[in-house]
C-alpha cells in the first residue's frame, strides 16, 4: 500500500500525518501566481473602482476620514493595505490627523495596543488615531429599521465623519456566506442588540450558509444596515492559499465586495467526487485557530464533504481555548446536549456563545468529530467531542 505524508497548519506551527494515497482525495485552494507586488495589487484596485468614482473624487480635501479595520480574528493583509489607503488620502489632501482607524471588533473583546500594531503595521501605528469599537460599551445611534425587524444602532464615530471608508477580507463565512464587505459595518460597529437579532436569523429558513448571499437573512440584513449609512468607499482584499493578497477589490461597498465573493468562488469552492468516510481538516493555522469559536467555521465548512455516519478528524490549536470574548460556551455545551434543544433555547433566549455550539452541534449530527488540541480533555469531551493526542493515533 502506498503512502504519503501531508502536512497540515496548526497554529503557527504544522502537524504531519502519513497517510495511504489510494482512495485519497487532497482538497484545498487553488494556487495563484502573482505577477504583481502586494502594493501594486492595492493600487490597482484603488485606481479602478467598481460601481465608484474614483477615490480623489469621493473623498475632498481636509475631510474627517474614518477607516474600519478588522480586528486580531482575521488575516486581511491590513498592515500590507493600509499604508497604500493612507498614502492616497494624503495625496488628496487628507491629513494624518483628520484620520481615524476605528476596528470592526463586533463582540469581540477590545484588543491590545500590540495587537494594533499587529495589525496595522508600525508606521501607521504611529501616524493615526485608532479606536476599538465594543458592542457593549460604544455609544452607538439608531439609523433605521431593517426589513426583517432589526433597529439597527451604529458606533457614532462613523456617523460623525465625513467619509467612511471600509476594509476586510473576504473569505467564505458560515452564516453569513462570505466575509468582507457588509459584515464592517453589521455586526463590525453594531450594538449588541443588532448584532443579536442579525445572528438570530441564522433559523430563518435554511439559507444561511457558507458560499450563498441570495436569499440568506444573514446578509441581507446586514446589506440593508449598510445602506442606511450608506458607505463612500470599500477596499477588500481575497486572501491567497498562504494567506498573501491574491486580489484586492475596491469601489461600491455592496458592487465590488460582490466581485470580490466571485474570485473566493474560483479559488476556495471545490467539487469533491463524493462525500468520504473519514475527513481530515485543518483550520488553517492561526489565527483561524486562535479559539474554538472561530475554530468552529472550518469544522462547519469540512462536515459537507463527509458521510453522515462518518469521522472527521480535526485540527484546531485554540491556544484561547474556547473563546476569548468571555461567552458562555461551555455552560451552553454541556446543559443543552442536542441541536433541538439549543435551537429552542435559542429562539427564547438568543445569546452568541449558544449559537457557537449550535454548529458544532449540526456537525456532530452528522459525524463523530476527534480533535487535536490544545483545550482540555476533560473539557473536550463534555461537549461530545473526542480528544486525540496526535493524527496517527486515530
Amino acid at each position: 500500500m502506498r503512502e504519503g505524508v501531508i502536512k497540515l497548519a496548526y497554529g503557527k506551527a504544522e502537524v504531519s500525518v502519513t497517510l495511504p494515497v489510494d482512495n485519497l482525495e487532497i482538497v484545498k485552494p487553488k494556487k495563484v501566481n502573482l505577477a504583481q507586488s502586494q502594493k501594486e495589487l492595492v493600487l490597482q484596485a484603488i485606481n479602478n473602482p467598481i460601481n465608484s468614482p474614483p477615490l480623489k473624487e469621493v473623498v475632498r480635501k481636509g475631510e474627517k476620514v474614518c477607516i474600519l479595520v478588522n480586528d486580531i480574528t482575521r488575516l486581511t493583509k491590513s498592515e500590507t493595505f493600509l499604508p497604500v489607503l493612507l498614502e492616497e488620502l494624503n495625496q488628496i489632501g487628507v491629513a494624518d490627523n483628520k484620520i481615524s482607524i476605528l476596528f470592526t471588533n463586533g463582540l469581540h473583546r477590545r484588543m491590545t495596543k500590540e495587537e494594533h500594531r499587529l495589525i496595522v503595521g508600525n508606521d501607521i501605528a504611529g501616524k493615526v488615531k485608532m479606536y476599538d469599537h465594543s458592542a457593549r460599551e460604544s455609544k452607538c445611534l439608531y439609523v433605521g429599521k431593517t426589513s426583517f425587524g432589526n433597529k439597527v444602532y451604529l458606533n457614532k464615530m462613523i456617523l460623525e465623519a465625513d467619509r467612511i471608508i471600509m476594509t476586510g477580507g473576504i473569505i467564505l463565512h458560515h452564516a453569513a456566506g462570505y466575509g468582507g464587505g457588509r459584515k464592517a459595518i453589521l455586526p463590525g460597529v453594531a450594538k449588541e442588540s443588532s448584532i443579536y437579532y442579525n445572528h438570530r436569523l441564522i433559523f430563518e429558513g435554511n439559507m444561511a450558509k457558507p458560499g450563498v448571499l441570495n436569499g440568506n437573512p444573514l446578509h441581507e440584513d446586514a446589506l440593508e444596515a449598510c445602506k442606511f449609512v450608506k458607505p463612500d468607499f470599500l477596499l477588500n482584499i481575497v486572501p491567497d492559499h498562504e494567506g498573501n493578497i491574491a486580489q484586492a477589490f475596491a469601489g461600491h461597498f455592496h458592487f465590488a465586495h460582490k466581485r470580490g465573493c466571485e474570485l473566493v468562488d474560483d479559488l476556495y469552492k471545490v467539487k469533491i467526487q463524493e462525500q468520504a468516510n473519514l475527513v481530515i481538516a485543518s483550520c488553517g493555522g492561526f489565527p483561524n485557530d486562535i479559539d474554538l469559536r472561530q475554530s468552529k467555521k472550518s469544522l462547519y465548512n469540512a462536515s459537507f464533504a463527509v458521510k453522515r455516519g462518518g469521522t472527521i478528524i480535526f485540527l484546531a490549536e485554540c491556544s484561547k481555548g474556547f473563546t476569548r470574548e468571555g461567552e458562555s460556551f461551555f455552560e451552553w455545551a454541556t446543559k443543552y446536549k442536542t441541536t433541538d434543544a439549543i435551537k429552542e433555547a435559542l429562539l427564547n433566549n438568543f445569546q452568541l456563545g449558544g449559537c457557537q455550539v449550535y454548529r458544532i452541534r449540526e456537525v456532530l449530527d452528522r459525524a463523530q468529530v476527534h480533535i487535536l488540541t490544545e483545550i482540555p480533555d476533560n473539557i473536550i469531551k463534555e461537549i461530545g467531542l473526542i480528544p486525540i493526542v496526535s493524527l496517527q493515533a486515530v
